[in-house]
């Protein structure tokens, strides 16, 4: 496995304890999202429990959004009826 190098640690503060984590396998949005949680002007700052359990259910209320038009979308098209197309053969 992988270690870590300092500049790819995301360092948190969630009730006065301090955690830090790998980011190299997170996309740029993330990682933005992320420090806007847990950083203000730059410096990291204590995020209490509550506010870290509220943007997990809000984030898995928006995937559980983009699942579900995901599967009507898919179903749509599954279920599309599309009338065949006038094809002619062209002789090389």
């Amino acid at each position: 496995m992988k270690a870590c190098a300092m500049s790819e640690q995301l360092k948190i503060n969630i009730d006065g304890k301090l955690f830090s984590f790998c980011v190299d396998n997170l996309s740029q949005a993330v990682r933005e999202e992320l420090e806007a949680l847990f950083y203000t002007d730059g410096q990291c700052k204590r995020v209490p429990i509550k506010d870290l359990l509220q943007a997990y259910i809000v984030a898995a209320e928006k995937y559980a959004k983009i699942h579900s038009s995901l599967e009507s979308l898919y179903l749509e098209i599954e279920n599309a009826s599309i009338p065949p197309q006038n094809i002619t053969a062209q002789e090389l």
